[in-house]
């Protein structure tokens, strides 16, 4: 009996120290395996974006292909379709907000995506007011997808295009 009183106590704060042990490891592999999956979710998410954006602030400044155009609109919609399920799911909105605010500065050509057809429509003329607002909502969109891709709790909401013209004053603030 005196050797259970004696090894009993070792015996049990061993077991206890392993499954606490092998739970506290498992959740922290857990939770860089998120992280690890968020950064590189985002990652895919923000280089097409970055494209359409850069394409935003040239055009009408230098020629842009309609073809070009077009593959960068199917390029973030491949990325959305890879990637989007990972977002936050109140950011769902993301995919069609960055084709309106695309569709706001190109035309047709926002949904190469959905109608392969319209990859060769026309781009339509620079707006220079349009493409100041789609950069500024593409960059907004980037700063929150960057922030959520590394891991900030704080991750804002996320506005659609249309409220977020109308938050920002940019409906009023600007008539046709």
């Amino acid at each position: 009996m005196d050797f259970l009183t004696a090894v009993l106590p070792g015996l049990l704060s061993g077991l206890v120290g392993s499954y606490a042990g092998y739970r506290l490891s498992g959740r922290a592999s857990r939770a860089a395996e998120t992280r690890s999956i968020g950064r590189e979710a985002a990652a895919d998410l923000c280089a097409p974006l970055r494209d359409l954006r850069s394409m935003s602030r040239r055009w009408g400044r230098v020629e842009l292909a309609q073809g070009e155009v077009g593959s960068a609109v199917i390029a973030w919609s491949e990325a959305f379709d890879r990637q989007g399920h990972r977002l936050p799911t109140d950011w769902r909105h993301v995919g069609q907000s960055v084709r309106a605010a695309v569709g706001e500065v190109f035309g047709g050509v926002a949904v190469a995506d959905i109608r392969p057809e319209m990859a060769a429509y026309p781009l339509a003329d620079p707006d220079f007011k349009w493409q100041d607002f789609a950069d500024d909502y593409l960059t907004y969109v980037l700063d929150a997808v960057v922030r959520w891709g590394d891991g900030d709790r704080s991750a804002r909401k996320l506005r659609n295009f249309d409220s977020w013209l109308a938050i920002t004053g940019r409906h009023t603030r600007y008539p046709a």
